[in-house]
């Protein structure tokens, strides 16, 4: 009687120390798969605003253009346009090009143009 006591104990202890195996395992798996996605969705993002940020720069880049020549009623040229935080834009190579005195000549230029908005 006290054998088969001791084989169902040891049945018993094997049986559970397999389910703390089993559950320590799936637990281990589910943390690192977690892990492992929130990096990738991190990434993913990162590189969705770089990539929103690039592509619209050069959209509000032609957009200010159009916008400052009708104001200016002359030409204007932007080289490059960087967004800066949330509520600045830098305008690099700026220029208005004078159709008057010396056409085509910049009238008044500036290697960088900070403009903040609200």
């Amino acid at each position: 009687m006290t054998e088969k006591k001791v084989k169902s104990s040891s049945k018993k202890s094997k049986r559970s120390r397999l389910i703390r195996w089993t559950s320590k395992g799936l637990m281990l798996f589910l943390k690192v798969g977690l892990l492992a996605t929130m990096c990738v969705m991190l990434l993913l993002g990162g590189l969705w605003l770089g990539m929103n940020k690039i592509f619209n720069a050069q959209q509000i880049s032609q957009a200010m253009t159009r916008q400052l020549q009708k104001v200016f009623n002359r030409p204007v040229v932007i080289s490059s346009l960087d967004l800066k935080f949330l509520n600045t834009v830098e305008l690099k190579g700026f220029a208005i090009l004078d159709t008057e005195v010396q056409p085509g000549s910049p009238m008044v230029s500036a290697e960088s143009v900070l403009i903040h908005y609200q």
